[in-house]
């Protein structure tokens, strides 16, 4: 079921990507990468309370 979550979470992420490039609303890379890495810890807190 976590694994299911996070490829939701990467598709949704990815969607959401693709419609800010549309309408020209870029993040730096470097917000990118932050954001991958809060995205990382929040998923591994996620599967540590479903392991529970």
């Amino acid at each position: 079921m976590a694994a299911l979550r996070a490829d939701l979470s990467t598709w949704n992420n990815g969607r959401g990507q693709a419609v800010s490039e549309a309408s020209g609303n870029t993040a730096s890379e470097e917000e990118r990468d932050g954001r991958k890495d809060d995205e990382k810890k929040q998923n591994k807190v996620k599967e540590e309370e479903v392991n529970r």
